[in-house]
Parts: structure tokens; sequence; C-alpha cells
């Protein structure tokens, strides 16, 4: 046996005279929680969830400032998407009907969401509210209105009933409005003294800047709502005369013969008789048989020729108007729908858009004002849910919903569920190990009480600071209760072991802090360290993460060292277990000295197996991908995903880029080069990038317009060229027919492609998948092509581009999270060996300690790349996690050995005696907590899913990495010193310290 010195005192920092003078207090440590409780209980009501993209990128960031400009610019891209499939086809008068009401409904929700909020303020029926919401919108609008005289206002009933008339909204459901009105301006002029809380609902702001008052949706795109251009006649006298000197009788149906054939671009013979052959498509159009009949029989090639000649002269305009006009009738008619068919199919721009290739599924969008705040969305997303279902709730019609509202509706559906099962579940989990391995109701109380209580302060905390809990946070819970009851095990597990020695309570909770006092508060600062790196990390979400779950260690440990020795002295810890949880010990350090021997007798080994598996680790590390997908978060068969995956199957896609590109000059967007690139780069990006389903641009509006202008002749379905021009015909008449063509589409319609000044053009990119890599290869593509001859002449004219758009935020925030994933890990592996090694004292040790972590991380990234597990944000703590917890394990190992060594035992009597006493215990603890975050692989989300599998193999690894490279590595190096025996000598059995 193994000569034994007497072991050097450690004072554990004299932990004991910070703890004990406040833990003999009971009631005062009991009322200092009760208060801290209390408080953390109304933090709690003030705790928010966040999970838009937008929180999760720095206020600073450019990527993030260029898309909220691009949305003030050129419009909302990421509003509501609702997606319909109708099996009879979209041109069906019933379904057109429910698509134009639910338009109608959409374009109502800015009066009706601030009438909602003005009944919470003034009690009014439901028509008065709209009224009054429709009034208070004028006033908003009208630039001599004087909030301060809004009191007044109301006090002037006369006035207020006429104002009200005035504005009434056409959807209210009363007879008479004026009577309504007059009602109205009374219960107004009695609530005048609420004026300025009635204008205050009216003046809130829904977006982000503060720029947008009470307005919520900015317009609505659908079947029967969006516009086209094409010709019609002004007169078609003229026409009618010739043919009737031919023997072809006016009528109703022969106008519509012939409007069909203007519209649908019937320029030469042959394409006119190939229209007469088409009898049905005609009739449908709204043509009679009879005209079609007499129109062909009396026409010969000659007639052909003088009829598409008369058509071509004949008085025209171009109408730029909705493709269908309901005019209030239920249901539309057949002729309507039919030429709703032909203008869609008419335009490409309608492909994927609006419209799927088998015309069995159609799309609608709800744009938002630009920049609604996640409250504001919530509201809209609310009432467009409440029309849906009215509207399609009991039809055999699909609906399919998409867009970072829905996604982010989601989430926080999500997330309250997951807090909801997760949490009790991992109480149980704990509760249970507890009570196995200390053997005692109060080893289960006092550990969770600690747990359950720093948990809810952490969250009221964060409820005072404004911290909100996002995906991530989701875990927060589980972590806690996972990592932090193992602070107050070590104070239950060595009370029971010394009681009934003939010592007192205190004197035994004194000693307890004495032994284990330093190993816990070391285990804690480095678990806080860990986290806290995270608070460097430009992911807000991870960066809030962080603070908080480092606050809610700090807490726990806190608690652990104040709240559990208060406990212990007053109650103690009840009947003293039959079998103490350390009785199996001897048993099963056998294993552990068997390990330990091989270990030490051939070191070599294990180091190169570890660096084997580091080599393979890095082979698996150069397939690891990044991503920042929303709709990972969810699996394949969520409803979610399901929605999404229909929408970019049948259409061109829920996630948009844009490229904006910015001349400095008036009417630069519209520069004959400038469209050419827009053209081309419109048919190389999706040619060589499957995952894009659509990109237009200002050219595609021009195309039409020419097309219109053109007769509607599919073969002027171009850019206007010189040669088409009247009168002169150089680059500055060209410009100014691309100028002329523009103006002719209204404002809302040419937004999202040009500024008002025509400054900027916008190519408009729609992606089939919300993946970064996609955005990030098709941004590098633009940008490869425009750094080419291609992009020759921008560069010369200084024409600045840039990408935005709700995909190119993915790929920025992908690449923050590779550039926060470093630095966090970095950070912490530097924190953690500073306090390792100056709470033993030995640069050597901190070195040990974040090896097998090292080995540990590096080999879980490793197996990332080999399974296909992207590095997301709830991946992308596995390394803080892993380096705040599971350093503890080497920790654990190095400071027992560190005792033998100072006790007089040589390194390998050290390292068995180490192994039999901290090995089970290792065990236990990387078992217990592994067990603590499998109950992730509960969750609804699929990034907390992959992370409780890669933490419970992080713990298990690393503890197994501190029990076999830890002591290998220090006999490599007691070799290279020339201490210690040979490796081939037998190994002392261990001895207790």
């Amino acid at each position: 046996m193994a000569k034994q010195t007497p072991p050097r005192k450690v004072s554990a920092l004299s932990l004991h005279g910070l703890v004990m003078p406040v833990a003999r207090r009971f009631w005062l440590v009991m009322a200092i929680i009760a208060l801290v409780t209390a408080a953390s209980a109304y933090g709690l009501s003030l705790l928010v969830t966040e999970n838009d993209l937008m929180y999760m990128m720095p206020e600073q960031n450019q990527a993030k400032i260029d898309f909220l400009d691009a949305e003030e610019d050129f419009g909302d891209s990421v509003g509501i998407v609702v997606a319909f499939g109708a099996p009879g086809g979209i041109y069906q008068g019933d379904f057109l009907r429910r698509v134009e009401d639910l338009s109608r409904q959409a374009l109502q929700l800015n009066t009706r969401l601030l009438a909602q909020k003005l009944r919470a303020a003034v009690a009014l029926s439901e028509d008065q509210s709209l009224m009054v919401a429709a009034w208070l919108q004028s006033l908003a609008s009208d630039p001599s209105f004087e909030p301060a005289d809004f009191g007044q206002m109301l006090a002037d009933q006369d006035a207020t009933a006429e104002g009200l008339s005035d504005f009434a909204p056409p959807f209210l459901r009363v007879d008479d409005p004026e009577e309504l009105a007059r009602a109205t301006a009374e219960i107004l002029a009695r609530n005048a003294g609420k004026a300025a809380a009635i204008l205050a609902v009216a003046q809130q702001t829904t977006d982000r800047r503060g720029k947008e008052k009470s307005r919520w949706v900015d317009r609505v795109v659908g079947l029967t709502q969006t516009e086209s251009a094409w010709p019609e006649f002004v007169d078609r006298q003229p026409l009618l005369e010739l043919l009737a000197g031919w023997g072809v009788a006016s009528s109703p149906g022969l106008a519509a013969l012939l409007d069909s054939a203007l519209e649908r671009g019937v320029s030469d013979p042959a394409a006119l008789a190939a229209l007469l052959a088409d009898k049905d498509g005609l009739v449908r159009d709204g043509a009679s048989p009879e005209a079609v009949e007499a129109l062909a029989a009396a026409l010969s090639p000659e007639r052909a020729q003088a009829l598409l000649a008369a058509m071509r002269q004949a008085p025209k305009q171009i109408r730029v108007a909705k493709m269908i006009d309901l005019d209030g009738k239920a249901t539309p008619e057949a002729a309507q729908s039919r030429r709703l068919e032909l203008r869609l199919k008419s335009w490409s721009f309608f492909k994927g858009a609006l419209r799927a290739a088998d015309d069995k599924s159609t799309l609608l969008l709800i744009q938002t004002a630009p920049n609604l705040t996640k409250e504001s969305r919530e509201e809209l997303l609310v009432m467009v849910k409440q029309l849906i279902e009215r509207d399609f709730g009991e039809t055999d019609y699909g609906v399919y919903l998409a867009g970072e509202s829905i996604v982010d509706h989601q989430i926080s559906q999500y997330m309250a569920s997951d807090i909801a099962r997760l949490l009790p579940i991992v109480v149980a989990v704990v509760a249970i190990f507890l009570y196995f391995s200390l053997r005692g109701l109060a080893g289960v109380i006092y550990p969770l009480a600690t747990v359950l209580l720093s948990t809810l302060w952490c969250l009221g905390f964060m409820g005072f600071v404004g911290l909100p809990v996002s995906i991530v946070g989701t875990v927060l819970p589980v972590l806690l209760v996972a990592v932090g009851s193992a602070y107050g095990i070590h104070f239950v597990h060595y009370f029971n072991m010394m009681r009934n020695n003939g010592l007192s309570r205190e004197e035994v909770v004194r000693r307890a802090i004495d032994t284990t006092g330093l190993g816990v508060l070391i285990a804690g600062l480095t678990t806080v360290a860990g986290f806290g790196s995270l608070g460097a990390n430009d992911i807000i979400a991870l960066r809030d993460f962080g603070l908080a779950i480092a606050v809610g260690v700090a807490l726990a440990l806190l608690t652990s060292l104040y709240m559990i020795p208060a406990l212990l002295i007053k109650f103690g810890a009840g009947k003293k277990p039959a079998r103490p949880a350390d009785a199996g010990n001897e048993g099963g350090g056998g294993l552990f000295i068997r390990l330990s021997d091989f270990c030490l007798r051939r070191p070599w080994w294990i180091a190169g197996f570890f660096a084997a598996v580091l080599l393979a680790s890095g082979v698996g590390l150069s397939r690891l991908t990044v991503e920042m997908n929303n709709m990972n978060f969810f699996e394949p068969d969520a409803k979610l995903r399901q929605d999404n995956d229909f929408i970019n199957q049948h259409l061109a896609g829920t996630v948009g880029l844009r490229a904006v590109f910015d001349t400095g000059r008036d009417n630069g967007a519209l520069d004959p080069e400038l469209l050419g690139v827009l053209e081309r780069l419109a048919q190389d990006i999706p040619a060589d990038n499957p995952e894009v389903g659509k990109v237009i641009s200002v050219v595609d509006l021009i195309k039409k317009m020419n097309q219109a202008f053109h007769y509607n002749d599919p073969a002027h379905y171009r850019l206007p060229r010189p040669e088409d021009l009247e009168g002169a015909r150089d680059a500055q008449a060209l410009l100014g027919q691309y100028v002329f063509y523009v103006d002719k589409f209204g404002l809302a319609d040419r937004r999202a492609f040009i500024d008002q000044q025509k400054r900027v053009a916008v190519l408009s990119i729609q992606v089939k998948t919300a993946s970064s890599s996609v955005s990030s290869r098709i941004n590098n593509y633009i940008a490869e092509k425009l750094a080419g001859p291609l992009g020759e002449t921008l560069r010369q004219k200084g024409v600045k581009v840039r990408v935005t758009g709700i995909g190119a935020l993915y790929k920025e925030a992908s690449d923050l999270l590779i550039r926060g994933q470093m630095w966090s890990v970095a950070s912490s592996m530097a924190i953690v060996l500073v306090l390792v090694a100056l709470a033993m004292r030995s640069m050597g040790h901190g070195l040990l300690s974040i090896l097998p972590l090292s080995v540990t991380i590096i080999f879980n990234f490793g197996l990332m790349g080999f399974l296909g597990i992207a590095l997301d944000p709830g991946t992308a703590i596995t390394a803080c996690v892993a380096v705040g917890i599971g350093v503890d394990y080497s920790i654990h190992y190095l400071n027992r050995y560190r005792l033998c060594r100072q006790q007089g035992m040589d390194h390998f009597a050290a390292a068995n005696e180490t192994a039999q006493g901290s090995g089970k215990a290792i065990v236990i603890n990387a078992v217990a907590v592994a067990a603590g975050f499998l109950v992730l692989t509960f969750s609804s989300f699929v990034p907390l899913f992959n992370l409780g599998i890669l933490i419970a193999l992080t713990m298990i690894l690393t503890a197994l990495g501190s029990l076999t490279l830890v002591p290998a590595l220090l006999t490599i190096a007691n070799r290279k010193r020339g201490s210690g025996r040979p490796a081939a000598e037998p190994a002392t059995k261990g001895v207790t310290a």
C-alpha cells in the first residue's frame, strides 16, 4: 500500500466562511427566496416569445438594413401566402366567387382591425366601430386635420355625423347609414373626453420603423384582383359594317368574336382560320355559333387580309384593369371565367405566380404593409384565418398557407407545447434518477427545488430585462433542470455519508462545503463561462439564450450553495438510506480499475485511437453544412411543411430574393442596356439554378405593353427596338418609349419592380426553398455573372447592385452563425482553460481538462457531417453546452488525481484510486445529464431533437474521454519526466484516501 502523507488543507476558497453565516439563518434564506420568487412571477408575466428571422439579426446589420429599405421602397415580400387546390380547375364559378369574396374581405382588414381596437376603447357596435374606423382613416390622410382639435370635433355631433356618413365603408350591414352615423356621433360626443385615447388607437404604428399607422394590408394579389394589359376596340362599327357587306349579320355574338380575335393576337390569315376552327373555344369566349359559322363561310383569303387590316385600323385603346370584374355578381358568368383563363395564359408572367401549369391550383398573396411588427402580423393572421375558414372551411378545396408570419405563428405554438410537455418529463426523469442515486426524498426534493426555483427566477429575469424566448430558448427549462440538479447532489450525497458520526447537522454541512464546495464552484463557473460565451454571438437568439442560461446556471449555483445547506441544517436529510449511494462503489470500481490499468499500460494506444477518431471526424467535418431554414424546424409530416411543399411543387415558390440595381439617375432603371442585363439574368438564373421557380422584372411589364400596342401579337412580346419606333429612333427615343409603357401600369402594379423616379430596378426571384445555402449559391451566381462581360456596361455606368429579400437574410444569418460558432467555442474553451488552471494551479491540468472535450466536440461536428445534420440555431449550442457541462468530468478526475498525489501516491496509484473513487460518479453524472437531454427527443422541433441526441452523446463521450484519454496523457507526461513505473508493471490496487 502506498505511503500516505497528511493532505494539504484545502480551504475551498474559504467558501464555508461565505456560506455558513447565511445558511444557518433559515428564515432569512426563505424570506429572500420568497421575495425573489414573487418578483420573478411578475417578471414571468412580461415574458414574450420571438421567432422572427429579423429578431435574430443585429439592428445595424447591413443585410437587415437593406432588407427593411427594400420592403419600404418596393413593397412587402414576405406577406401571407394562401394557395388553393381546386380539383375541378381554378376557373369554376363557385371557386372564383369564393376567391373574390376572400380577396375583398382581406382588403377590408385595415378598417376591421382598427374597428376591433376601437371597440376596446369605446362601447360601439360592430357597424359603428367600422364607421368610426373608416372616418379616422380618412382624417389621417387629410393634411388639414389637427389632432389637437379632435375633442372639439367629437363634441360637434352634426359635423361628426356628416363625416361619418361621408366616409361610411360600403360593407356595413345596415339599411340606413345616415341613421347609424347620427347614433354613432351621439356616442362619440358623450365620450369626447376620451378623444385622445380614441385618436391614439388610430395612430398606433404597425411597422418596425414607426411609419405605418393602423395599416396592416397593402394590397391583395389574386385571380380576381390582379391587373393585366390588353387592347380592346373603342368602336367596332366599321368592322361590323364591313362584315355586313359580306353577309355576316351584326350581333353581340359577332362582337364577342371580334374581341376574342383581337385579344388572342390574331395577326395573319392562318391564325384567323385556326381561330374560327375552334368553334367551341369561341363559344366559351361569348361568341355565338351562328356568328362563327357565318364568318367562316364568308371569308376568303382576300377577305381575311381585308378584315385583319380593318382590325388594325379600327379605333382601339389599351386597357390596364383586373382580368375579371365581377361587379358584385354572386358567381361569374362562363364567358368571364373564360376571359380570365385566356388572359392568364396569354402572359407568362402569371405562370407559377398566379396559376399552376395544370390550372388546378392558384395563389392569393396578401401583401402586408412594409415591415410589420410581430404583434401586427399576429393580429392580421388571426383575421385572415377566420376569413379563410368562413369561405373555404366546409368545401373540398385545398387550402395551403405559407410565409414568415405563418412560420413564426406555428413556431410559437410549438414552443408553448414543448415547454408544457418537456418540463414535466425532465423533472420526472431527474427525480427518478435522484431517488435511486441518493435513496431518499430529501435527495429528490432539495436539488429539484433548487433547479425549479432557479428556472422560474431565470425566466422572470428574462421578462424584466426584455429577453424574449426564442426556439432555442425552449431548451432553457430542460437544460437547467438537467444540469443544475448536479450541484445540490454533491451536498446531499456528502451529508448522507457523514451524518450519524456524532457531528451536528451544521458541522456536517460545513464539512460538506469544505470538501465539495470548490468542485461545485468550479463546475458552476465553467458552465456559466461556456454559455456566457454565446453572449458575443451575432445571432441575437443565441446571444440572448447564452446570457439567460448563464444567469440561470449562476442562480442554480447560488441556490445550491445557500438554500440546500439551510434546509439540511434545519431539517436534515430524513432517514438515512439503508444502502448509501456509493455502497456499490467497490464492486463497480473494479471495472474502472481495469479500464484505468489498460490506459496506464498502453497510453500510446489510447492516444492513437483518439487521434484516429480526430482524423475520421475531420472528414465528416468537411461535409458539415450550415443551414438557416425555418422549414427544417418541422417534421416532414407537419401541416405547415406539407403546405410549403405543395406551394413549392405547384407554384413558383415561397421564398423571395431581390436583386436591386441602383443607377443613381432618373429613368436610369429603364436604360436599354440595363434592361438587356435584366432580361438575360431572368433567362440564365432559373436555367442554372433548378430551385428557382420564377424571375420577373420591369422587363416583363414593358414586353406585355409592347404586345398590347401591337394588337396583342405574341411575336411582339419583347422589348421594343429602335426600328419599331415612329419618328426618331435613337437611344433617347427608345428610353422614352420604355417610360411611356411603364407609366401605363399603375403605381401598385409596378412598385415591386421599379421606383417612382425610375432610378432603381428590381429583379424579383422566387425560390422553392428557404435553404440559406441555396440563397447563397444564387447570390454568388448573380455576382459572378455581373463580374463578367454581362456586367461590363453596368460597371462603366456606376450601377450599384445588391441582393436582398428573405432568402438573403437566411444567407446572412448562416454567415453570422459560422462566425459566432467559431468565436463562442474558442472563447469558452479559453475561459474554461484559465479557470481550471487557476483553480488547480496548473496550466497542464487546464490543458488536460479541455482535451477530451475538444475531441468530443470535433467528433460531434464530424458525426453531424456524416449524418447530414446541418449546423443551425438549434444544434449550434451543442459545443457551448459541451464546454459548459462536459468539462466537469475531466475536472472531477483531475481534482481527485491531484488530491491523491498530494497524499503521497505515485502516478499509477493516484490514477487507479481516481478511477475507483470518481469513475462511477463521473459515469452516473454523465448518464443523468444525457438522460435529461434525451427528453428533447420529444420536442416538436427537429433541431431540438437533434440537439438532445448530440448533447447526450457528448456527455457520454466526454466522460469516456476523461476516464481514458486523461490518464493516458498523464502517463505519457510522467514518463517524459521520468516519474512513475514502467507501463508493464502491474497496477497498484487503489487505496482509499
